[in-house]
């Protein structure tokens, strides 16, 4: 450190009286000073430094015969270093008739008491804060949330209504939504799961295929039907079951009720576990 270097360097009788993780401590007799400490460390963060700045410029107020004064504090911003020069405290300055002369009053004694309690509390104070660093705050989990939308038409009992065709077997529409971190776009993609509170069942044959071929007069002609079988009694959901978030959160699927469920209200549950978070949210839809 530069600032100690040229420091000691004014200095006479300098010994180092204690060496320890970021920081030492020297006695040496200043030019100026006379007998001194001189405390010289590193700081990890803004608010380490902040920190010992408060307690010095607090200490320096003191002007108590029962504290070391402070002379000098000073800062190495761009090595992140800080160094302190102050006075050397003897426990033997005061002498026997100057304690005694003290003790006479009752104010003296007070005084000698709460002066006493000051320092001792400070210098607890400035041994814990500088053999610590900085606290760990714990960051906070996110919250996230699912938002559902019908793309339906809502009635006055605020009920979303799909018309069901007739002239088909289903009747296909898109649900959408959005899962949102801390009301925001997501950090990443996440996989949902969809349940519905319909299904149907399939017959026994549930189509054909038809093999045709060009005749030679250049017309199609059905040469072929071959029956699909075999698959009476299989359910058939009205939900796809999963899907994957885009990048900005948005989620979709597809629901594909029949038309024999016309007037029925078809429920519709999304669902995700996400950092540990069980999410869920649901669509009461009505099928005209």
């Amino acid at each position: 450190m530069k600032d100690l270097d040229d420091i000691t360097s004014k200095c006479s009788e300098v010994k180092a009286l204690a060496n320890g993780g970021q920081k030492s401590v020297l006695s040496a007799i200043h030019p100026e000073y006379g007998k001194v400490v001189i405390k010289f460390g590193e700081y990890r963060s803004i608010n380490s430094i902040e920190r010992i700045k408060r307690e010095v410029e607090l200490l320096k107020e003191l002007n108590s015969m029962y504290y070391p004064k402070h002379f000098e504090f000073i800062i190495n911003d761009e090595n992140r270093e800080f160094l302190i020069i102050s006075e050397i405290f003897n426990s033997t300055a005061m002498d026997s008739q100057k304690f005694n002369a003290l003790l006479t009053t009752k104010k003296g004694v007070l005084d000698f008491n709460v002066h006493s309690i000051l320092v001792l509390f400070l210098v607890c104070v400035i041994t814990i804060f500088a053999s610590c660093s900085d606290p760990v705050v714990p960051e906070a989990k996110p919250e996230f949330t699912i938002i559902l939308d019908p793309r339906l038409e809502i009635d006055d009992n605020e009920y979303p209504r799909l018309r069901l065709d007739r002239n088909r077997m289903q009747t296909i529409h898109r649900i959408s939504g959005q899962i949102l971190q801390n009301g925001d776009i997501p950090d990443v993609r996440h996989k949902v799961g969809w349940e519905s509170s319909h299904y149907w069942a399939l017959s026994d044959t549930i189509g054909f295929i038809v093999r045709r071929v060009i005749n030679f007069e250049g017309v199609w002609t059905n040469v072929d039907t071959l029956f699909i079988s075999g698959f009476e009694g299989e359910l058939v959901p009205t939900v796809n079951s999963v899907s994957i978030s885009s990048e900005s959160g948005e989620i979709n699927t597809v629901i594909a009720p029949i038309y024999p469920m016309a007037g029925d209200t078809m429920t519709i549950r999304v669902f995700a576990r996400i950092e540990d978070q069980e999410l869920q949210n649901w669509l009461h839809i009505i099928l005209d």
